[in-house]
Parts: C-alpha cells; structure tokens; sequence
C-alpha cells in the first residue's frame, strides 16, 4: 500500500499527480529493496511537519524522509528528500518535459531521475 500526504487531495486547483506517482515508485523500489514506508509517526514533532513519508530500513539503520513542497498553480513539482546520513536532495519535477531533476545543494546532478533509476538515487544518498 502507497504511503500518500492527505493535503494533497486537499488543495483545490493544483494538481499533485507528478508528486503521488514518483512517491509510489519510490516506496514501490524500496518495498522491494526491504524498506518499510510510513507517515512517519514516532518522528519528534518538529521532524514529522516536514515528513509526508518516511521509509526505514531498521537492520541498517538507515531512513529516508520524503516531503512535498507546496506550489502554486500549475508550476513544477518538488520532493525533498532526506537521508539518516545527513544528505539533502531536491527532486522537481519539469512539467514539459516529465521529468524530474536532481539537485543537491541548488545544483544539478541529474536531468533524469527516472533514466538513471532509483538505486541509483538511493546510492546516492547513502554514499559513504
């Protein structure tokens, strides 16, 4: 079962769709790599307002908070991303083009999240 914010259903006139579809792929590849995802309940108070979604791998004790910016209209998406090893990484979405880019510190990593594949955005933010 996908993990999705209920404020997304909840904004009239903006279409979230790009940001629930990547968040399912997301939790689908984790699921599959032994994550659990959840809303991330047992975070501190402060952590959980910036927590749409969280994925845990408790045997290496590692964790993955995932958070959907608010936007207006009909602009671009974007995903924070969070890792327990201290590695921030933006995802947004380019609506003309369907994709989504990568940044790490307001700089481009990558064009194409989806052609380089979620391993390799999870290597990424593990990367010792």
């Amino acid at each position: 079962m996908v993990v999705l914010p209920d404020w997304l259903d909840q904004i009239d006139g903006i279409d979230f769709s790009p940001e629930k579809d990547l968040l399912g792929r997301v939790q689908l590849w984790a699921e599959q790599h032994g994550w659990i995802a959840n809303r991330g309940e047992n975070l501190p108070a402060e952590l959980r307002q910036r927590t749409d979604v969280l994925l845990e791998k408790p045997d290496e004790n590692r964790r993955v908070r995932l958070a959907v910016l608010r936007k207006a209209g009909s602009g671009g998406g974007e995903v924070r991303v969070d890792s327990s090893d201290l590695i921030t990484v933006e995802l947004i979405y380019q609506r003309g083009a369907d994709r989504w880019l990568v940044e790490i510190g307001g700089a481009r990593v990558e064009d194409d999240l989806y052609a380089r594949g979620l391993n390799w955005l999870f290597t990424l933010i593990f990367a010792q």
